[in-house]
């Protein structure tokens, strides 16, 4: 199952999802994602559009990598918001909880969780489309220029 193996692969939602994620090529994507959220770089950042965090065993290769010693992992999640926007900011609660300053989600337009942005940088941040990929990267690059 090395990188070069190319074959493509779909995990189609059923209840045996996390059974199969465990073996073969889901191990080795998992691994391999798992292994980049851990490399040791500045300004290591994972970037998430549209996953909702409902998988507890992709959640728990991110939060694990964040919470690793000596990561420098920052999450910034950008997820629509759902039906149920209580029960979807309670989960989201729960992650940030877990993972301090470093795990940050923005809800759509309306709401987001991050204890590293403040209410006036919000303010601001509100105003930009960020769906639009280059605000998005701006935002993520930030005063690192």
């Amino acid at each position: 199952t090395a990188v070069e193996d190319r074959r493509r692969a779909v995990v189609y939602p059923a209840e045996q999802k996390y059974v199969q994620t465990q073996y073969g090529v889901y191990e080795t994507l998992l691994s391999h994602f798992r292994n980049r959220l851990r490399e040791n770089r500045p300004n290591n950042k994972l970037v998430v559009l549209g996953y909702s965090f409902s998988d507890e065993h992709i959640n728990a290769v991110i939060e694990d990598s964040i919470r690793a010693e000596g990561s420098n992992l920052t999450v910034y999640a950008f997820v629509g918001p759902e039906e149920d926007a209580e029960e979807q900011e309670n989960r989201f609660r729960k992650i940030a909880e877990r993972c301090d300053h470093r795990f940050n989600v923005f809800m759509g337009q309306h709401s987001y969780i991050s204890s590293s942005i403040e209410p006036e940088e919000w303010k601001e941040i509100k105003k930009l489309n960020l769906w639009n990929f280059e605000e998005l990267v701006n935002i993520m690059v930030g005063d690192e220029q």
